[in-house]
Order: C-alpha cells, then sequence, then structure tokens
C-alpha cells in the first residue's frame, strides 16, 4: 500500500507493446509535483520481464531524463507530451478513484488468524527453522492474501478440541476426512508425504496384499499384530476402517517409536518423513532395527481444517485458497519446499 495524494502514471505507458499484450504492468510512475521535485515508487513482482521496468525520475530544470530499463528517454520541456499531460492527469485521478478493491490483497480481519497445531518434525515444529516447511507455506499464503497468523502448537488432541470448539480458527496440517466435514471446511491441498507402516527389521512382517490396489485385504493379512496410532489422527481411510485391527493409541508419533523399538507394538502407522526425522535426530541407533515397510500406503496432501464454529470462517477459507494459489503460481511454494529439504 502507499500513501500519496499524487496521482501515478501505469508503467505500461512505457512498456513494449508486446508486454502490454500479455497483461503485464511494468510499473507505477509518478509524475513530478509542483516544486519540481519527485517521489518515485516502485512496486516489485508486477513485470512479467524486469528489463522493462519503469520508473521517472524528474528533474528540476528545462528537462527531465526518463529510464526505462535498457533505454532512456530524454524530454524537453516543449516536447508535445508535456500539452498531452494536461489532459492525462485528471482522467488517472479518475482512474484511481475506480480501482477495484480486488486489486489490492484484504485480509477479511483485523486480528490474526489464530490456528492450532502440533510438534510435527520436519513439517513444523517451533524448534525448527523458520517453525518448518508447512508454517512458512501456510504463513506465505495468508500474507498473500494479507492475513498475518497466530499458531499455538498443542498435543494433536488439545488442538483438534480447542479448534472444533471454535477456540481457535482452525488445525494444521490435517489429512482430509470426510467424517469431520459437519465441524470443518477443508483449505486446498497443500503436498505431504507417503504414509504407511514402519516394523522391526527382525520381525519378518510383510504385505499379505499390494496396499494401493488393496488396502482392506492387505491390512487383513495383518490382523494378528498389534498396531500403534497416535490418538486423535486420521490415518488412510482404509486403515481407520480397519475395526478388525487391534490399535494401541499414543500421545504422538515418538511414542509409538518407542513402543515398537521395544516390541510392545509390531507396527505402527505413521509419515515416512516424519519417522526417518524422529529417527536420525533423536534416536540413531533405531536407524538399524526399524524400517518402513514399502510400498507406501498414500501419498497425503495436507489441509488447513477451519472450524465452522469460529464466525467468519468462509472468508478465511477463501483468503488461505486465494493466497495458496498465488505462492503455487509466483514459485514461492517450490522455493519452500527446496529450502526446506523435501
Amino acid at each position: 500500500m502507499y500513501r500519496s495524494v499524487r496521482p501515478w502514471i501505469p508503467g505500461n505507458a512505457l512498456c513494449p507493446s508486446a508486454a502490454r499484450a500479455g497483461g503485464a504492468i511494468c510499473g507505477l510512475v509518478f509524475p513530478q509535483d509542483f516544486s519540481g521535485t519527485s517521489r518515485d515508487r516502485s512496486y516489485h513482482n508486477y513485470s512479467e520481464d524486469s528489463a522493462h521496468d519503469s520508473v521517472v525520475r524528474p528533474t528540476p530544470g528545462r528537462g527531465h531524463r526518463q529510464r526505462t530499463g535498457l533505454f532512456q528517454i530524454t524530454a524537453a520541456v516543449r516536447h508535445p507530451m508535456n500539452r498531452f499531460r494536461r489532459f492525462l492527469i485528471p482522467l488517472l485521478w479518475a482512474w484511481t478513484a475506480i480501482l477495484p478493491a480486488a486489486a489490492v490483497a484484504q485480509c477479511p480481519q483485523t486480528t490474526p488468524v489464530t490456528l492450532a497445531s502440533l510438534e510435527w518434525e520436519p513439517y513444523i515444529g517451533p524448534n525448527m527453522p523458520k517453525n518448518g516447511y508447512v508454517y512458512a507455506l501456510v504463513e506465505a499464503a495468508f500474507q498473500k492474501a494479507g492475513c498475518n497468523i497466530d499458531v499455538a502448537f498443542l498435543p494433536w488432541a488439545r488442538a483438534l478440541s480447542v479448534s472444533e470448539q471454535g477456540v481457535r480458527d482452525g488445525l494444521f496440517p490435517e489429512y482430509y476426512d470426510e467424517g469431520r466435514l459437519e465441524k470443518f471446511a477443508f483449505s486446498d491441498p497443500f503436498p505431504g508425504g507417503p504414509v504407511g507402516l514402519f516394523r522391526r527389521k527382525d520381525s519378518g512382517i510383510v504385505w499379505p496384499a499390494d496396499p494401493v490396489k488393496n488396502p482392506t485385504g492387505a491390512l487383513q493379512g495383518l490382523k494378528a499384530h498389534r498396531f500403534g496410532v497416535v490418538r486423535g489422527y486420521i490415518n488412510t481411510a482404509a486403515f481407520d476402517a480397519a475395526d478388525f485391527l487391534q490399535k494401541d493409541p499414543a500421545v504422538d508419533d515418538e511414542m509409538n517409536l518407542r513402543k515398537l523399538y521395544k516390541k510392545r507394538v509390531q507396527l505402527i502407522f505413521i509419515d515416512k518423513y516424519v519417522a526417518t526425522h524422529i529417527m536420525v535426530t533423536r534416536y540413531p541407533w533405531y536407524l538399524s532395527e526399524l524400517e518402513f515397510m514399502d510400498p507406501a500406503m498414500e501419498v497425503k496432501d495436507l489441509y488447513i481444517a477451519f472450524s465452522k464454529q469460529s464466525a467468519g470462517w468462509k472468508q478465511r477459507l477463501d483468503a488461505f485458497n486465494r493466497g495458496l494459489q498465488m505462492i503455487r503460481e509466483d514459485g514461492t511454494m517450490d522455493a519452500i519446499i527446496e529450502e526446506s529439504g523435501f
């Protein structure tokens, strides 16, 4: 946003015709004020080709020099454009008055969007650089929509509870689940990772069937074993519906890995990247004992689940989805993913 009573001239007037035809906006140009001084303001990320970004820098005296990327234009006081300018500027005043509000991203609320999350490294956590990939992505998307966020890191069951009640505006990262649509509205998806089962290497346990093509049949063949799960987690539809399995709940993934290592359970359901991160950073001796059972049951997308008990949830949902689309298109999402090592 800028604060100025001076009219501005769109840099398109100085763009090559090909750029204008493509809809590019080459910059914002502010005309000289009555004192002979100027105020230059340019907005980055508007141009499809920064070589043609335009900024006018008038100087006192008989003329001014206009710098426009790859070329320069020197205009004398008597240049025909000066006579045209007296008619152009009043038109531009009118134009600025009717610019659509959508041209500037505005958050639907003045206070931060309150979200609940958990420590789920390497995706998200308060001890990670920039709080992790998922936090950085969600923050960037909301910022594109003009919003700030306030995130509370809680045990997952608690995060789910406060979001269901509308104490927090939503929770993330979440897997999509039709069973929660009564209480939550899910955002557009963003990249997650492979999920499935971890086992001890000495267990001899293998998939009895293809878990991708026939997940229920594959789980049926493993029903003699005890499974570690996290309380409140959504897993896969087939796994969550498998009431024939012996499921032993825990508070988090780290506890399940410890239970597996100590043979208190024979299998655990977990994200592959989460399990690997926990072992590498906290229990490196587990790496020689535990392993992921290929293939993964699914590669899961992630979502924000917005609480329908929190007033204004539709506007927050729309704002996030709009920002998410923007960071996907401008390369911000890819940069965040690459920086985080995913």
